[in-house]
């Protein structure tokens, strides 16, 4: 079933933990570790229909690497890669290129992220829901309350945010007929 709303992904200390990066001498990525628990969410969500894409700041080659590796290469159905594309995040380019690809308004998208000023910036700018998946301090954050729509800490949480996200957009289009259906197929919130 085909959802009308979908999740776009960062790559690297999102799907990946960057400190476990192997590179080719170009620095292309070879091999990673996954960050725990997101390759099962991946795959459940693709599982349930949940259209997803990879923005990222890498090179050509890093992102199928990645997503081979770890058997996810079938659970995203666009990749927006920098270099490919010519700007990096938070370029507006990287967001809309995205929302064309999946033709899903923006409105109806959420960028899971772990740079704050890259992701949320470009994601923002053009519309996108953000979820803050700042699981480690590798990158500067907010001084100030963050203005990301969530923050999660670990995979459990950007489970929930996604979750809490699709129930606000079916609360906001709902009329009162149907109960909400998570991302995840469950009746009602998660518990």
């Amino acid at each position: 079933m085909t959802r009308p709303y979908g999740i776009c992904w960062d790559l690297g200390d999102v799907i990946f933990s960057e400190d476990t990066e192997v590179k080719s001498d170009a620095g292309v990525t070879q091999r990673v570790t996954l960050v725990p628990g997101i390759g099962e969410l991946i795959r459940l969500l693709a599982e349930r229909g949940v259209p997803m894409a990879i923005i990222s700041d890498t090179k050509r080659g890093a992102c199928e690497n990645v997503l081979a590796q770890h058997g996810l290469e079938d659970c995203f159905a666009h990749r927006t890669i920098s270099e490919e594309l010519g700007v990096e995040k938070p370029d507006e380019a990287m967001f809309v290129t995205t929302c064309e690809a999946l033709k899903i308004p923006s409105g109806r998208l959420v960028m899971v992220g772990n740079h704050y000023y890259r992701d949320f910036e470009g994601a923002r700018a053009v519309g996108m829901m953000t979820i803050w998946f700042h699981w480690n301090d590798r990158y500067p954050s907010p001084k100030q309350t963050p203005a990301a729509g969530y923050v999660a800490r670990d995979a459990s949480q950007v489970r929930s945010a996604i979750d809490d996200w699709v129930a606000s957009l079916d609360a906001g289009s709902r009329s009162g007929s149907s109960p909400p259906v998570d991302a995840f197929g469950h009746l009602g919130p998660t518990v």
